[in-house]
């Protein structure tokens, strides 16, 4: 499932994204800050794949064209970090150590070494010297993701509700003030007055279908800031796991990210290797629980994703788009009737399958109810975006039992845990 690290098509794009920017005015000694962009942009790629040689005389003078082309692709391609999945962002290398980012809204930010002299040139791009060294970190997500990197003392505030964090790191920094509760939400919640004594030299946060507005709109008064790390709206978790490289370049650690994710990306490729072994493909209903409906995922959904990959048969394929979808009780039973397993996708857990019948006792019947193959999410299911690429292997696990013994002889699962009895 090896995909092609940069096609020459992808390689112009990003050269193109890199080209344009917003225009930028100037901040404190260290920093000159950009125009900051708050809609979101797209991009198309075009996938031709035609390339402009000039046959003139010979053969050797095409080919002669050809070997331009293929040394000028290949310098292109070393110029830039390998992003395969994800296409809204890009970080390219000025030099070896000197890299130049573009957000998901196409704001770039020159990302220097302390103790390095910036190079000139680069006047659309907010310069900040790295590692940065006082950071908010606007989502829960986020957390995971940089979790690997040994970052803690660079970040100052967060904008999450804070309560038992699966980072100790980070629950012992809240408790002691070193990180800094300033908010939560969309920013409404946010204390603007916290959010200016914080002086934070750059905040992480998301745009797109659920923008964090308000916070932005603070942040632009306060002449302060952000980059936009959109990761939760990659349709695969390939894309997702990908951002780790975008965040870890902002402390310094870019060539670690890179490889952390290449050490994701090769569990995947082991985890296919073992599916494609068989064509057996359990049917996998994938559900919430709420109100008396059912939330079920689109076939084009990021959720349907895993489940294919892991080697499930999606049964509510038959839903068109990426968006969930809300269908009645009656609907869910009729479909989770054949299905093998279901994942409860509640971020509440249910507590037991007593609990189950009381929230939905229409499907007290349902064989796969009565076989206690009923699955949800752990406890930090959300919050671990550092090990995605487990979070897919445990689904495999649990589709294929036969082709992954380890799991099984494990106590219990990290990630998603049977309905207790």
């Amino acid at each position: 499932m090896k995909k092609t690290v940069i096609t020459l098509s992808a390689l112009f794009l990003a050269l193109c994204i890199c080209i344009m920017g917003c225009n930028g005015s100037s901040g404190s000694s260290n920093s000159a800050s950009p125009g900051n962009s708050n809609s979101q942009t797209e991009t198309e790629s075009d996938a031709s794949g035609n390339s402009d040689v000039s046959v003139v005389g010979s053969s050797n003078a095409a080919e002669d064209d050809l070997d331009t082309s293929s040394e000028e692709s290949e310098e292109l391609e070393r110029r830039f970090m390998p992003v395969e999945y994800s296409t809204a962002f890009s970080i390219e290398y000025i030099t070896d150590e000197i890299l130049l980012v573009t957000d998901a809204e196409n704001q770039k930010f020159l990302l220097v070494p302390r103790g390095q002299e910036a190079p000139t040139g680069y006047d659309d791009a907010l310069l900040l010297y790295t590692p940065v060294e006082r950071i908010i970190m606007a989502s829960s997500t986020q957390f995971g993701m940089v979790e690997p990197f040994d970052i803690w003392d660079n970040i100052v505030a967060i904008v999450s509700n804070p309560r038992d964090w699966p980072f100790d790191e980070l629950n012992e920094r809240l408790e002691d003030g070193r990180i800094v509760y300033v908010g939560s939400g969309m920013g409404s919640n946010v204390n603007f007055e916290l959010l200016q004594e914080v002086e934070p030299d750059l905040t992480f946060l998301y745009t797109g279908n659920s923008a964090q507005s308000e916070l932005m709109t603070m942040l632009d008064e306060l002449g302060l800031p952000y980059a936009v790390d959109n990761e939760y709206m990659e349709p695969t978790h390939q894309g997702r796991m990908e951002w780790i490289k975008f965040l870890s370049t902002f402390f310094g650690k870019g060539e670690e990210g890179l490889a952390y994710v290449n050490e994701m990306l090769a569990r995947l490729d082991d985890m296919n290797e073992r599916i494609n072994t068989t064509e057996y493909r359990p049917k996998v209903a994938w559900g919430m629980l709420y109100n008396g409906i059912v939330i079920v995922p689109g076939e084009e959904s990021y959720v349907a994703g895993q489940i294919r990959d892991a080697g499930g048969d999606n049964l509510f394929a038959h839903i068109p788009g990426a968006r969930t979808s809300q269908i009645s009780m009656e609907e869910f039973y009729e479909v989770v009737l054949e299905a093998d397993i279901w994942i409860n996708s509640n971020m509440t857990p249910i507590m037991d399958y007593d609990e189950l019948y009381e929230l939905a006792p229409i499907l007290f019947d349902v064989p796969v109810v009565e076989d206690r193959q009923v699955w949800q999410f752990g406890p930090y299911y959300y919050t671990m975006t550092g090990e995605v690429d487990l979070q897919v292997i445990e689904l495999a696990a649990i589709f294929h039992p036969d082709l992954f013994p380890e799991y099984q002889e494990s106590t219990e699962f990290r990630h998603f845990q049977l309905l207790p009895q």
